[in-house]
C-alpha cells in the first residue's frame, strides 16, 4: 500500500516504467500473472513493455529490501505485541499484517505531506497514458476479460478521486486499513478511534525520515 514511496524511488526519466512501478499494489492478482509471464514479457521486442517490466522489477527489489529490513521487522514486532495486549482490540485477527499495511500507509502519508508536488505531477502523468495502453498490459498478462475490466474500473476510480491525495490527512488512513484488511483481519473502521493508532502514528511518522534516507540512498534510481 506503499504507492507514493514506489513511485518517488523509481525516479526513472521513462515515465512508463515510473507508472508501472505502482501497479502492482493497485492491480488484483497481480503478482499471480506476474509471475507467470514475466519471463514472456521480458523477452519481448517491445519498448513497452521493457518499460512495463523496469518498472515493475523494480517494484519487487524495493518491496524485497523494506520488507526484510531490521526497521521494519521491529516495527512489526514491537506493536505486534503491544495491539495484542489491548483487550478492546483483541478481536483483530493477524495483527501483524495490520501493522504491516499501517506502516507502510504512514510512511506514504509522510511522503505526501513532503513532496506535494511530485504527488500531482504523479496524477498528472497518470492521466495522460492512454486505458488502452494498460488494457493491453493486462492482456499481456494473461488476465481474463473479466479481471481485465475490474482492473482498469479499479484504475480510474484511483485516478479520478486522487486517492492518495486522501493520505495527506490522518483521519483519513483508516480506509486503505480497511479496505485492504477488513476481510481476514475484522479490522473496523471504529477500531481506528483507539488511542493506540494515534500513538504508534506519531512513534512511527517520527522514525520515518531516517528510514526514507535509508531506502532513497539503497534504493533511488538516482541516488
Amino acid at each position: 500500500m506503499n504507492f507514493f514511496s514506489h513511485y518517488l524511488l523509481h525516479d526513472s526519466s521513462d515515465e512508463l516504467s515510473r507508472i508501472s512501478s505502482i501497479m502492482p499494489d493497485i492491480f488484483i492478482q497481480f503478482n499471480k500473472h506476474w509471475q507467470q509471464s514475466k519471463d514472456q514479457i521480458s523477452n519481448q521486442n517491445s519498448r513497452t513493455l521493457q518499460s512495463f517490466s523496469k518498472g515493475i522489477e523494480h517494484h519487487y527489489l524495493v518491496d524485497d529490501f523494506f520488507h526484510l529490513h531490521p526497521w521494519f521487522l521491529d516495527q512489526i514486532e514491537e506493536y505486534g505485541l503491544r495491539i495484542r495486549a489491548l483487550e478492546d482490540l483483541s478481536h483483530i485477527k493477524k495483527s501483524h499484517t495490520l501493522i504491516h499495511i499501517f506502516i507502510e500507509v504512514v510512511i506514504d502519508h509522510f511522503l505526501v505531506l513532503k513532496y506535494q508536488n511530485e504527488l500531482a505531477l504523479k496524477y498528472d502523468t497518470l492521466s495522460q497514458i492512454p486505458i488502452a495502453l494498460i488494457e493491453d498490459i493486462l492482456k499481456a498478462l494473461g488476465y481474463s476479460p473479466e479481471l481485465i475490466q475490474e482492473n482498469l474500473n479499479l484504475y480510474q476510480i484511483y485516478l479520478s478521486k486522487k486517492y492518495l491525495m486522501f493520505y495527506a490527512d490522518f483521519a483519513n488512513l483508516y480506509k486503505p486499513l480497511f479496505f485492504v484488511t477488513n476481510r481476514f483481519t475484522n479490522f473496523k473502521k471504529e477500531d481506528f478511534a483507539h488511542p493506540f493508532f494515534k500513538e504508534i502514528y506519531k512513534e512511527i511518522i517520527e522514525k520515518t525520515p531516517d528510514f526514507w534516507l535509508v531506502l532513497q540512498n539503497k534504493l533511488s534510481l538516482n541516488k
